[in-house]
Formats: structure tokens, sequence, C-alpha cells
């Protein structure tokens, strides 16, 4: 089995027990696997480990609707390999060394981005890339134009667009509470 299916693996199993499992006060629990080389000789990422904690993926789960399947798949959408995973990649707006990875995933009509901290601190001695959210991104398209005027774009997928879904309207009828009466005069 190779490193990757190992760590998509164990990382499935991780997301598992902690829904399975109480969320732990005293401690919190974080799973790391390799960055990938993708991020690291293409995007100035740190050879260091990529981290993701329990209250973390608690937070992406229950608050912004990001389904497990795609939780459970992280490590394999951050290899891109084929280019097949990410639509973009940028420089944060507002956080100094983070970057903003956008999936082709959605929930609705709004993209899944994972925003990821560069070097970032998480004990002592201990220098991790922090996968710090994941969420589905709110008027995407006008944003990314902006953060691609103030040249904050690393990478754009060449290969594949990325399309948001067209909303389908739902029609109903309604029924009336009233039953109408037929009138005779």
């Amino acid at each position: 089995m190779t490193n990757l299916k190992k760590n998509i693996k164990n990382f499935s199993s991780f997301i598992e027990l902690l829904f399975r499992s109480e969320s732990s006060q005293s401690k919190n629990a974080a799973f790391r696997f390799s960055t990938p080389k993708f991020l690291v000789e293409n995007f100035d990422f740190p050879e260091l480990e990529m981290y993701i904690d329990e209250s973390t993926i608690r937070k992406i789960y229950s608050f912004h609707g990001v389904s497990m399947d795609f939780l459970k798949r992280i490590p394999e959408l951050l290899n891109n390999f084929d280019e097949e995973y990410i639509s973009y990649i940028f420089k944060s707006n507002t956080q100094e060394n983070s970057s903003v990875v956008v999936s082709f995933e959605f929930v609705g009509q709004k993209p899944i981005i994972i925003v990821i901290a560069k070097n970032k601190q998480v004990n002592t001695n201990d220098f991790v890339n922090k996968i710090s959210s994941v969420y589905e991104k709110d008027n995407a398209q006008e944003i990314f134009r902006a953060w691609e005027e103030k040249e904050l774009l690393l990478y754009k997928n060449e290969k594949k667009v990325l399309t948001v879904p067209v909303k389908k309207t739902k029609v109903r009828i309604k029924k009336s509470r009233t039953k109408q009466v037929e009138r005779k005069d």
C-alpha cells in the first residue's frame, strides 16, 4: 500500500473515531501527514507535516456544512494528481504566510476552500503546515477575481475550469387551505 493510500485510510479512520467519541475537552487529538510534494515543490510550502486537529474537524463538519466524505479525502485532494482536485491556490488575503486552496467540490453553489497556515507553531519547537479551516466560500467568483487583481493567485488549473453548479429553482404549487364553495343565488 502506498504512503498516500495509508494516509487516506488512516485519516478516514481518525475522522470516524472522532465522530463516534465524545469531544475531548482536555486533549485536542490531531492527525499528521506529509505535506504533498505538489505544494512543497511548486508553492513554497515548507517540508513540514500537514496537521489538522480535532476541534477544527468538528467545526468544519458541524458549522460549515462540509461532508464527511470530503473531509476524508483531504490528503488526496491536496496531492492534486493529474491536476484533478485543485482549481486555484491563492496567497491569503488576510493571514500572513497562509494559502487558500480552492477545490472543485461545492456545498450548494459555493466552492469548498481549504485554508493552510504555513510553518505554524502548535507546540514548543513543533512547527507544521496547519489546516486551519475548510469551508464553503460565499460570492466566490467575485472574490477570486478580486484576489487575482491583488496578485494573490499562485495557481490556476488550466486543464479543468471551476464551474459553479446552476441553482435549480423548485416550483411548488401551493395548496389552498380553504375549500372554495360554489355559491347559489
